[in-house]
């Protein structure tokens, strides 16, 4: 009898124990982010802090796989990274506040890309779980055929050089982003196709994207 009332007793304080809850939810296990060839675009998957304090999280990349000549980067919460970066840890993100990751890519032809993270808490490891990014690259259904493509020249170009773009659309909008990700220009598209690299920009790979509703054309750009 004695042995009984503590088994129930033992029995009851793990019953009456606090499990701690995971301190973080992402928003989505996975995302499919279908992009037009030549275009490029970003797959973001938020992660909320679900607990009562700050929370800071690292990620591995578990899975990648993408075709010949694809180029991709990776951010999170708020680091950059290239694509040969393999883990990362996030900044502090307060309670109730998301992180993030997103992977960049472009995309030279059809075909799929697909990235695998694992993220924890720092403070627990123990305390992960997984995402999954799904890029599927496919002929652009914005362009006509008939439409003269848009050409950049000279391409690699010095900086301080001036950049020519050729069939830039009427109305066009223009947006440049490096190879991390980072947006370093945005506005109108110079109608009489003259660009001039800002100082500030560091030698590498961009991508210039020009849209006007109708088409969208994305092109690489390399400043050294």
């Amino acid at each position: 009898m004695q042995l009984d009332r503590f088994l129930v007793f033992f029995l009851s304080l793990l019953g009456g124990s606090t499990i701690s809850a995971q301190t973080f939810t992402p928003e989505t296990s996975s995302i499919t982010t279908p992009t037009a060839v030549n275009e490029y675009v970003i797959g973001a998957i938020n992660i909320l802090n679900s607990s009562s304090d700050s929370v800071v999280l690292g990620w591995k990349l578990l899975e990648k796989i993408s075709p010949q000549g694809w180029d991709y980067s990776y951010c999170d919460y708020n680091t950059c990274y290239t694509g040969s970066s393999q883990d990362g840890t996030m900044a502090k993100i307060a309670p109730g506040s998301n992180g993030f990751i997103k992977v960049n890519v472009m995309t030279p032809a059809e075909g799929w890309s697909y990235f695998k993270f694992k993220i924890w808490d720092v403070a627990s490891p123990t305390e992960s779980d997984t995402i999954e990014f799904w890029f599927n690259g496919i002929a652009s259904t914005l362009s006509k055929p008939t439409e003269a493509k848009l050409s950049i020249s000279p391409n690699p170009i010095s900086q301080g050089s001036i950049l020519t773009i050729d069939h830039i659309p009427t109305q066009g909008k223009i947006m440049i982003v490096n190879s991390l990700g980072q947006q370093v220009y945005a506005g109108d598209a110079p109608q009489n196709g003259k660009l001039q690299p800002e100082a500030n920009w560091s030698k590498g790979v961009y991508f210039i994207r020009i849209s006007n509703g109708s088409m969208v054309e994305s092109r690489k750009l390399i400043v050294r």
